[in-house]
């Protein structure tokens, strides 16, 4: 609960400091099409832009606007760090307690939610629910994540039911049943052929928009994005590697695999994908952290065993004293001194 709390503060701290300014542009643009959603039609909620079905029933239930927004993005912020949580399970909630932490503390979580991405924000908590319920075969949890994504954020649509697609194909692979997996190689092209006359506007316009920030997707820059990103790829790569070491379900791997792949060909909208890059590895980061004994007595004797002495007897003094922990050994005299 802690860690949940310290997720809730620190998002509201910008609002504290500055309510009207807080936010980026896409506020104003959320903004208009919740007050103005009373003469849309349902469908045209339903697609793109900054429509949400949201704000077409909010309008029928006369909601105001800024409730809509504002209640239900804090809603959602709370939401992830509980996902997190139950991602993780009873048995291991300090991991998800790492997670809920982790994503307080980053960077570009925090420019997601200060950028007022509404709809990403929105939809990240149902897809670590949604990878969640797959993987344990909850199917009927699992649709419902899913109708709530594709009806929420379409580029969170697309790399979440890409990298199940993904996953399909990987344990068919595994389970050697080749004419499965040809009808699911399949399937995507004529569903592609099928829905071109609807798609083909979506591509022409990501594609050959002379905007670039609609081309690549407005964030970060790309210097910034790795300096802001380090602390937790430092943690989130060994995570990775014990993760799939032991075996562990690879959805969340497949879906980290994807939106690194699709930054490194610099795809339409790559900028914004460094956000599923991050919350899959802070995922990552929270099962090493995880896994660590954090007891002062472990604590001393990894430091023993590292033993950054520098050619005295002690015990790695800097390290223990930078943990906090007291010398266990007398300081000796050597050819070198006392160092």
């Amino acid at each position: 609960m802690l860690a949940l709390a310290a997720l809730v503060i620190l998002r509201l701290l910008p609002l504290l400091k500055s309510p009207i300014s807080a936010y980026g542009y896409d506020y104003g643009f959320y903004l208009y099409a919740a007050a103005h959603a009373a003469g849309l039609k349902l469908g045209t909620a339903l697609w793109g832009g900054y429509n949400s079905p949201l704000f077409y029933f909010g309008s029928l239930l006369h909601i105001p606007a800024t409730i809509l927004l504002n209640e239900i993005y804090l809603l959602a912020t709370a939401l992830l760090g509980l996902a997190w949580l139950w991602f993780f399970g009873a048995k291991r909630w300090q991991m998800g307690a790492w997670a809920i932490l982790l994503t307080a503390c980053s960077l570009l979580q925090a420019e997601l939610y200060t950028m007022y991405l509404w709809k990403t924000v929105l939809a990240l908590p149902f897809l670590v629910l949604g990878f969640k319920f797959l993987a344990e075969k909850k199917y009927w949890a699992w649709a419902a994540c899913s109708a709530v994504i594709l009806l929420t954020h379409r580029t969170t649509a697309i790399f979440y039911f890409g990298a199940i697609a993904l996953y399909f194909v990987y344990w068919q692979i595994r389970a050697k049943k080749i004419y499965w997996l040809a009808g699911e190689a399949a399937a995507p092209i004529v569903a592609a052929v099928l829905l071109w006359p609807t798609l083909q506007p979506i591509y022409v316009n990501l594609i050959y928009n002379n905007n670039e920030y609609v081309r690549t997707g407005l964030f970060l820059e790309g210097r910034s994005r790795l300096l802001l990103l380090w602390p937790v790829l430092l943690l989130g790569l060994p995570g990775l590697y014990f993760h799939l070491k032991r075996g562990k379900n690879p959805l969340l791997a497949i879906f980290f695999g994807l939106s690194v792949v699709w930054v490194i060909f610099r795809l339409p909208f790559f900028h914004r994908i460094w956000i599923y890059i991050d919350l899959s590895l802070i995922g990552f980061a929270a099962y090493f952290l995880g896994q660590i004994d954090f007891s002062k007595k472990k604590l001393r004797t990894a430091a023993a065993i590292l033993d950054l002495s520098d050619g005295t007897t002690e015990p790695a003094p800097f390290l223990m004293r930078s943990l906090g922990l007291s010398l266990p050994f007398p300081r000796v005299p050597t050819a070198r001194g006392y160092g």
